[in-house]
């Protein structure tokens, strides 16, 4: 073999070292993103607050986003006093723990991620950890709707988010067995309130959902 030849042979080789070695880290990468996708659906299916109107009253919608191909896949928009269309929550595409107009959902909800959601897929907290923390938050929920709605069947209908400011002024409305109810069990009412807002704030809520999804306004 001839010298050109050797070093064209050790230039294959190398260059063939090279192609193998970012097969595999790429390999390795699209493996970790797969996990990635894996993990952060089994912990949305296993949440849905972002989607059930526990974290928010409405996902805003942009101008040039398909609301035709929205609204005829059953969501239900309307337009926020800004002039902004807006998608009502919860959303009538959930169901089931999941989203059913998946392929066909508002850019917004497939670019958010709560707090625990990026915590996880980080690796900062482990999914059983976070499947914990979604189970007792679920738990909290639970005491405060189950009396909320005890003493106010009226909200039953209503997104839990929008509940929190609207005790007060309902409570004038009261008479009766529901007044002395509300009375008797008002300052635990506010402590199941207090405790469910806290794990949100806690575990859920980040700074860009709160900027963007206004938590604060009814609908």
């Amino acid at each position: 073999m001839k010298f050109p030849d050797l070093v064209s042979a050790s230039k294959r080789l190398v260059f063939r070292r090279a192609t193998e070695e970012n097969l595999s880290a790429n390999g390795h990468l699209n493996m970790k993103l797969e996990q990635t996708e894996a993990l952060e659906q089994r912990l949305c299916k296993a949440c849905g607050f972002c989607c059930d109107g526990t974290l928010f009253l409405h996902v805003r919608i942009s101008e040039s986003e398909p609301i035709r191909a929205y609204k005829k896949a059953g969501l239900q928009l309307m337009d926020s006093p800004e002039g902004k269309v807006t998608m009502r929550q919860p959303c009538s595409g959930f169901s089931k723990g999941s989203c059913q107009t998946y392929h066909c959902r508002p850019l917004r909800c497939g670019e958010f991620k709560c707090a625990l959601l990026k915590q996880a897929s980080e690796g900062a907290v482990t999914e059983s950890n976070a499947l914990e923390v979604i189970r007792e938050t679920k738990k909290t929920r639970s005491r405060y709707t189950a009396l909320l709605h005890q003493i106010f069947p009226e909200f039953e209908q209503r997104p839990v988010v929008s509940t929190y400011r609207q005790i007060r002024k309902a409570s004038k409305h009261l008479s009766g067995e529901a007044l002395k109810l509300f009375r008797a069990r008002k300052s635990q009412l506010k402590e199941y309130r207090e405790s469910l807002q806290e794990a949100l704030d806690l575990h859920f809520y980040d700074s860009q959902g709160k900027e963007d999804d206004d938590r604060s306004k009814s609908t």
